[in-house]
């Protein structure tokens, strides 16, 4: 969305994670403005919607990664999930090699 502004959700992490809540946004009209999730392979990269087609575009050579996307994320909407035992968003875990 352009000239909005976006909320970060893991800074200091290789992959970056956003959001973008519309700014209608309220409890009443939550079903109709959910938030938008972004991505970017750092904080000087274009941002990009998170999906799994997009991740693996941006990890071309990553074959663990993918394969580790397709076992972990059944759609997209579930690619923001945060695994609160390591502390950590769910995609970056896994970036990381740790899909064991």
């Amino acid at each position: 969305v352009a000239d909005a502004e976006y909320g970060i959700l893991n800074s200091g992490a290789d992959l970056l994670v956003y959001f973008y809540q519309h700014p209608a946004h309220s409890p009443k009209t939550a079903g109709q403005y959910p938030p938008k999730y972004f991505f970017s392979k750092g904080p000087a990269s274009a941002l990009k919607e998170l999906t799994k087609l997009n991740l693996k575009t941006t990890y071309p050579d990553n074959h663990k990664f993918h394969d580790a996307l397709d076992a972990n994320f059944k759609e997209d909407n579930d690619l923001h999930e945060y695994d609160t035992f390591h502390k950590m968003y769910k995609i970056n875990w896994l970036l990381n090699g740790n899909d064991k």
